[in-house]
């Protein structure tokens, strides 16, 4: 080991075990809303797009300015400890639905709140990653936590009937009853506290001004915004395709699946999600050289390729084919946000890691919000789904250009980086 190599100890697999769970738990408390907006609508008498709009949009607002609120809460406090919190206040958020949600102006307030209590989960990822983990794994910490939330997402699409059956369609009480997560990762984030976080590495050095001045200085650089301009690519072409394909593949053309068919189809998505994110490390590390510039570029370029096939009349009507590509979209679009949170957490200094991080994914949600908007008038202008298909090959191949300029940033790299080895997890008596 070289003089100036950092120890990480093997304690660090249950942070990660941990920040993944929350990601899980996060996914479903997201999504659930998602398959039971006919149910709400159906109660309150209201249109199904209108109420799915009015969420969405608050929900997403939520997130964003609890993303960026939170963030400079994550460079005071520790990521660790800013994720307890947020959980904490998910937990009542869930355990108060029964209660305030007996009115639409009451559930749209809900929804917002849960997007603003569950913004820090985005805040604390990477500095959680560059905090515990060597340079040659933040592609596996990212990966496996980006997948989880498509493990959330599958879970509730995939148990979402016995579950209904369970609370005999009571769905106030099967959004409570996601309070049993979210108190889990409470007991799990409080393990976590036990242990002390390794030292800084020693390349990750700010300028040797205070904290405020190396944010004033990292927002004056162009290289932040590429970033938070491929976060809001990566975060508006997941949840394009993950929303769109359900109500795609049911069409009378080209598939017409039935409803009871169509959650294995599109479980074929989460998959390749899960694969990319648990991979991550290795593509990253050994295909793409460490360079997460060159990952962004080619994921994105996939990406578009594969929107564009889903307006191939040839490709969508052969199911087997288009099962294939379902896998592909999903493995390939899974690749962009682990990467830019990589490239972030290699090229800011801890000191502003939090709020750097902040800024980008409150960007990044706040964009998406109104691309995905748009993209629902696109729809109804067009009355064809070929249309945001092709919208979202456009933002991918805009994101693989922009991607171009996703160089280091030489502001703050003072000191040289270690050498692989010296970057690598040796176990400590931790």
């Amino acid at each position: 080991m070289q003089p100036n190599a950092v120890e990480y100890p093997k304690f660090r697999w249950f942070v990660l075990f941990t920040a993944a769970f929350a990601w899980i738990t996060f996914g479903v408390v997201t999504m659930i809303f998602s398959p039971l907006l006919s149910t709400i609508a159906s109660e309150f008498g209201r249109e199904v797009g209108g109420m799915m709009a009015r969420f969405m949009a608050l929900n997403s607002i939520g997130i964003g300015l609890g993303a960026l609120f939170s963030g400079w809460l994550v460079d005071r406090f520790g990521p660790r400890k800013v994720l307890l919190g947020s959980m904490v206040l998910v937990t009542a958020y869930l355990l108060s639905v029964p209660h305030f949600s007996q009115t639409i102006p009451q559930l749209t307030f809900l929804r917002f709140c849960e997007g603003f209590v569950a913004g820090p989960i985005h805040s604390t990822l990477a500095k959680l990653g560059q905090r515990w983990f060597p340079k040659n794994e933040q592609g596996f910490f990212n990966g496996v936590t980006n997948a989880s939330i498509a493990v959330g997402f599958a879970g509730v699409y995939l148990l979402f009937t016995p579950w209904g059956e369970y609370f005999e369609g009571d769905w106030r009480k099967m959004i409570q009853s996601i309070a049993v997560l979210t108190i889990t990762s409470i007991v799990l984030l409080t393990i976590t506290l036990m242990k002390k976080e390794p030292p800084l590495q020693k390349w990750a050095a700010g300028t040797g001004a205070s904290p405020e001045e190396d944010f004033k200085k990292a927002i004056r650089i162009p290289t932040f915004w590429v970033g938070a301009f491929l976060l809001m690519c990566a975060m508006t072409f997941m949840s394009t395709i993950n929303g769109l394909t359900p109500t795609y593949v049911i069409q009378p053309k080209p598939l017409g699946l039935s409803k009871a068919i169509w959650i294995p189809y599109l479980s074929i998505i989460k998959l390749g999600m899960i694969i990319m994110g648990f991979g991550m490390g290795f593509v990253l590390n050994k295909i793409f050289g460490g360079v997460p510039k060159r990952a962004v570029i080619v994921g994105s370029t996939f990406s578009g390729i594969l929107a564009f096939c889903f307006t191939l009349s040839p490709i969508t009507s052969t199911l087997p084919i288009f099962c294939v590509v379902l896998f592909l979209i999903g493995f390939w679009m899974n690749c962009e946000y682990p990467s830019v949170t990589v490239f972030v957490a290699h090229n800011y200094p801890p000191a502003i890691l939090g709020r750097a991080f902040a800024v980008c994914s409150c960007c990044a949600v706040f964009g998406s919000a109104i691309i995905s908007g748009f993209a629902g008038l696109l729809l109804d202008w067009t009355h064809t789904f070929k249309s945001v298909y092709l919208l979202c090959m456009c933002l991918a191949f805009a994101a693989a250009v922009v991607a171009t300029r996703l160089n280091p940033v030489k502001e703050f790299a003072k000191q040289p980086e270690p050498k692989p080895e010296a970057a690598t997890a040796t176990v400590g008596a931790h």
